[in-house]
């Protein structure tokens, strides 16, 4: 009965303190401050989904771009920050699809900033991965990426385009617009005047 009781007097937070404003720029999630994961990369050491021991490598595998190989090949072994530091071989159909990615490419070498054709209802992309070895060579493969463009209504704000990325054997890891895949639009919403395609072939 003689125990101290709290003091009802004893300073309380200040309920009308401001708070964070929830309108506030908010870091670009491509370009990441030091030290911090790059949001871009999914196969970043932090929740790594390319991971063979992850969930996904049970994952059905996706049902459509397996046969990529037999598309355009429009790049020759390119870097990509983005992709892990990974060398990436980009595919490209129809053979009209293929065409637009190099003249779009072409601009991007000659750092245009406009000008950039958009590809039609149909079209699919495909990057190949792989590990760059010691000496800099590709080595071991690893997961591929790829885009469809659907009809329009899919996903106006990103000019209609499917995601989707697989594990080296074609095990799905995500595919749409949204959860696994969402780092995909953002990160490709950065050239939405190349309507969303890097088209970088060196």
């Amino acid at each position: 009965p003689c125990a101290p009781k709290a003091n009802p007097c004893a300073p309380k937070a200040n309920p009308c303190a401001p708070k964070a404003n929830p309108c506030a720029p908010k870091a670009n999630p491509c370009s990441p401050g030091a030290g911090k994961a790059n949001p871009c990369n999914p196969c970043a050491a932090k929740a790594n989904p390319c991971s063979s021991a992850g969930a996904a490598s049970a994952a059905a595998t996706i049902g459509w771009g397996k046969d990529y190989v037999t598309y355009d090949r429009t790049t020759g072994f390119v870097m990509s920050a983005s992709h892990s530091n990974r060398l990436v071989v980009t595919y490209v159909y129809p053979p009209k699809a293929a065409a637009i990615y190099r003249a779009n490419a072409k601009l991007v070498r000659t750092n245009k900033s406009a000008g950039f054709s958009d590809y039609p209802v149909g079209t699919l992309i495909a990057k190949e991965s792989f590990e760059r070895g010691a000496d800099g060579a590709p080595d071991r493969r690893g997961p591929v990426f790829f885009m469809r463009k659907e009809k329009a209504g899919y996903d106006p704000s990103g000019e209609n385009w499917r995601y989707a990325f697989t594990q080296a054997d074609f095990s799905l890891i995500g595919e749409g617009v949204k959860d696994n895949v969402e780092f995909c639009k953002a990160c490709h919403a950065a050239v939405r005047a190349r309507h969303f395609v890097y088209a970088q072939d060196r």
